[in-house]
């Protein structure tokens, strides 16, 4: 006989669960380019999506006996969106970031490793006290790691004299090799000072000596990649 459930058995189990996910509460980390750093590319992040993954399969047969066996796997793209301000400085980033995928003025189309880059997506949980207004590290319930990430499309803005009252935003698509999860995985905006003022140098900085093109290094580092079973991109 099934046994029957009551809802103190569903509160105790939320309770128990730490609550229910909330939507609204979430992070991003994207690699620090074009003078905008992780955090502040966060803080104008207004949505995002967690990927899904589908398994693909095809049908085997050994004598009467039909079966689906799986054969590869396929996922959609990320889509985020950003709110504008008045320096278009989130507008820029992803130029920026194009522009190492395809150089607009040369028209020189760059190695992978010059462009594709790791991001984190985070599901962080809501306060639900007074004294923890405050969203910290140790509030990350879930992460997501896309890796070898870079933008493929960036939407247009449109304008129009109607929208007296509506902000701008951009919408944006990224593309990546495969993605990871894992329950309070590194550093809450995914990348360390050290490692941010290096990337930021790399894009900007001194190029790569013999071949005259920028190679910025991956969002994480080697060490952490090697943990993770993963090399940098290739």
């Amino acid at each position: 006989m099934a046994e029957v459930q009551t809802i103190d058995d569903l509160k105790a189990l939320i309770s128990n669960k730490r609550g229910i996910a909330k939507g609204n509460v979430f992070a991003v980390a994207l690699p620090p380019l074009a003078g905008l750093r992780s955090r502040e590319l966060n803080l104008l992040c207004s949505s995002v999506n967690l990927p899904g993954r589908q398994i693909m399969s095809q049908e085997r047969e050994i004598g009467l006996i039909r079966q689906k066996v799986a054969n590869n796997h396929a996922y959609d793209d990320v889509s985020l969106t950003f709110r504008v301000l008045n320096d278009y400085g989130i507008k820029e980033y992803f130029e920026t970031w194009q522009n190492l995928c395809i150089n607009q003025r040369s028209l020189e189309v760059g190695y992978l490793n010059e462009y594709a880059f790791n991001m984190k997506i985070h599901q962080l949980k809501r306060a639900t006290h007074a004294d923890e207004a405050f969203i910290s590290q140790n509030d990350t319930i879930y992460s997501c790691e896309l890796i070898q990430a870079f933008p493929t499309t960036m939407n247009a803005i449109e304008l129009g004299d109607g929208n007296t009252d509506a902000g701008v935003s951009l919408s944006v698509q990224i593309s990546y090799k495969n993605w990871i999860s894992s329950v309070s995985v590194g550093t809450l905006f995914g990348v360390t000072p050290d490692e941010s003022s290096s990337i930021s140098a790399a894009a900007i900085g001194p190029q790569s000596q013999g071949t005259g093109r920028q190679k910025p290094p991956g969002l994480f580092s080697a060490t952490e990649a090697a943990a993770r079973g993963e090399g940098g991109p290739q």
